[in-house]
Formats: C-alpha cells, sequence, structure tokens
C-alpha cells in the first residue's frame, strides 16, 4: 500500500493525473458550494511537488463584507475618496432666522420710547412756560392791587409739581409772594406770604394765606400807635421798652418799662415786666402809677392787615419785630385784597 506525499499518492500517479489536478479534484470533491457565489479566486501558480503545502480550506465571503485596513503604529487611516467627497457635499449647519415678530416688537417699543420722550419734553417745555407767564401775570397784579401808601417789587413763585396739571384742577396749590424792600408811607417792610388753594379764577377763595411782616423799630415808631405811649418802643432779645412820663401832684414823673409781646387776634399785647420810675416819693408814685404801667397794652394791627387776617405769633429780636399772620377763606379779587381791617 502507498503512502500518500503532500497530497499525492500513486493511485493519482497511476491514473495518469499531474500532482496539482489530483490536489484541486480533492479540494473540490471536499468543499460544499454554498447557496451565494464566493468571491472569484485566481488560480494560483503551478509549483514543484516538494513546494505544495497541505491544502487550506477557505469559507465564502458574506456579501456585506468590508475590506479589513491594517493601520499602522501611529499612522490615522485615510478616508476612501468616495466618503470625502460626500463630506465635502454635506452643507454646513445654517444659523436659525432671526424672529421676524420680535424685531418687529422691538422696533415698536423703541418707536414708543422716542415718543413718550418727545411728549414728555414737550411738556415740561410748556410747563416752564405757562408757569413763568402765570407767575409774572400775578405778580404784575399783585403790585396794581396795592394800597396807594404801598409801593413795591413783588416776586411770584408758583409751587407744585405741574402747573397745566393744577390748572385743569382749577386752583394753585401755593403761590408765594416776596417783597423784601416793600415800603408803606416809605417805612420799608419786609412781607412773606404763601397762599395755599388759591383760585384760578377770580370770585372764589383762597383756602389759606400764611404770611409775615419784619420791621425795624424806627418803621414801628413810624407806622404803629401805641396808646398812652409818647416815647419810641426799642427792640431788646425778646423784648421791647418804652419810656413817657405822667403828672403827680403837678409833677412830671418819667418811666421806662419792659415789656412782652405776644398775639391777640387782631391785636397784640403789651405786657409791662418791669417798671423804672424818676424822682419823687417812690410810695405815693408807685401807688398813683397809672394803669398803662400795670396793666397790659392791646396795640391793634389789624388796620395794618387784609380784613380777616389773624395774629399768631410776635418775635421780637434785637433792632427788629416779626409779626406772623394767617388769613382763612379770603376772597380773591383785587378790591377784597385792598379792603383792610378795623380796630374795635
Amino acid at each position: 500500500m502507498s503512502t500518500p506525499r503532500d497530497g499525492f499518492d500513486e493511485t493519482d500517479a497511476a491514473g495518469g493525473r499531474e500532482p496539482h489536478e489530483a490536489a484541486e479534484a480533492a479540494e473540490a470533491a471536499a468543499v460544499v458550494p454554498e447557496p451565494v457565489a464566493p468571491a472569484p479566486v485566481a488560480p494560483e501558480p503551478v509549483v514543484a511537488d516538494d513546494a505544495l503545502a497541505p491544502t487550506a480550506v477557505l469559507e465564502p465571503l458574506p456579501a456585506d463584507h468590508q475590506q479589513t485596513e491594517v493601520i499602522r503604529d501611529g499612522v490615522a487611516p485615510v478616508a476612501p475618496a468616495e466618503d470625502a467627497g460626500a463630506a465635502a457635499a454635506v452643507p454646513p449647519a445654517e444659523k436659525p432666522p432671526v424672529d421676524s415678530a420680535r424685531r418687529r416688537t422691538r422696533r415698536r417699543w423703541i418707536l414708543a420710547g422716542v415718543i413718550v420722550l418727545v411728549v414728555v419734553a414737550v411738556l415740561v417745555v410748556a410747563d416752564l412756560l405757562t408757569r413763568s407767564a402765570i407767575e409774572q401775570r400775578i405778580a404784575d397784579e399783585a403790585q396794581a392791587s396795592l394800597p396807594e401808601n404801598v409801593q413795591g417789587d413783588v416776586d411770584v413763585k408758583i409751587g407744585g409739581f405741574s402747573v397745566l396739571a393744577q390748572l385743569l384742577t382749577g386752583s394753585l396749590e401755593q403761590i408765594t409772594a416776596d417783597a423784601p424792600k416793600l415800603e408803606v408811607d416809605g417805612n420799608p417792610i419786609d412781607v412773606h406770604l404763601v397762599a395755599h388753594g388759591v383760585p384760578v379764577q377770580e370770585g372764589g377763595t383762597i383756602d389759606l394765606v400764611e404770611g409775615t411782616l419784619t420791621a425795624d423799630a424806627a418803621s414801628v415808631n413810624a407806622l404803629v400807635e401805641v396808646p398812652g405811649v409818647d416815647g419810641e418802643i426799642v427792640f431788646g432779645d425778646g423784648t421791647l421798652g418804652y419810656t413817657g412820663q405822667f403828672e403827680l401832684l403837678g409833677l412830671a414823673i418819667p418811666y421806662s418799662v419792659t415789656a412782652t409781646a405776644e398775639a391777640a387776634g387782631t391785636s397784640v399785647l403789651l405786657t409791662p415786666v418791669g417798671v423804672e420810675l424818676g424822682s419823687g416819693d417812690r410810695a405815693l408814685v408807685v401807688e398813683n402809677m397809672p394803669s398803662l404801667l400795670r396793666n397790659p397794652i392791646d396795640v391793634c394791627v389789624a388796620k395794618y392787615l387784609p380784613a380777616g387776617a389773624q395774629v399768631d405769633d410776635v418775635e421780637i429780636t434785637t433792632g427788629r419785630a416779626t409779626v406772623s399772620v394767617t388769613a382763612s377763606d379770603l376772597p380773591l379779587g383785587e378790591e377784597s385784597l385792598q379792603a383792610l381791617g378795623t380796630c374795635d
């Protein structure tokens, strides 16, 4: 019995077949064909008997097989040409379009803001012009309404936020009038008045008027009559003084009085707090001292004030006196402002 050698035996030789033909016949007999046709395999070259290797069985490749690529050390594989072309053909991602409705809304808000600013600017300018015109008109009318013996310039300021809004309500919130160099019969007086709730049209009433009148001792002595006092009034720190004389048993007794001033409606009360007498029998002089040296003196000031005004406070400082007055529901009109109070 012969021994096979490298896929070749004597039987094959006896049959007259070459060694490589016998190997191919044996391989064809051993491999069962698959339903899917295998990839064509190039015929192997004919080699000598000594170079033949044992026959290997090759499995057929599936239809979706992809070629295996060997990655060399440190070298990244290069993408196939068709893949690079496909990647280049994909357009870049587009930015999302800006919402046109949002842009239109933003433009409308900007336009509305500009319109509001323009309207506010126009109203502010109109309010300033109106305020200035009304202030000048009130000042002119106030100066024209002064009594004949009163002269001076009057400066008027309108308070409150918006004059236009106040005009719509029918009254002005606050009017301030200053006449720092007002002269009454040639005597200087500083007048400061603040009116609240002033109607726009004549015929109404002013809710409240607050004011101060400041004068020095010379003006007070020239304008104010103090009953029973022949001498001049002098102003100290919180007090005032006056001098005079009275007769006792045919003798002229001089005196000097220190008094305080107190508001009393339409009058100012001068209350003696100290009396100094001249020469003579002191006990006799004190017993026969006139009442004006014992009791308060009522000095009427209503005839110097608008009708209905009241004295609220009197402040005496060295060389000056300040009288605070108020008037409620004061009629607005030239005649009513010129009307002065009376002393009963």
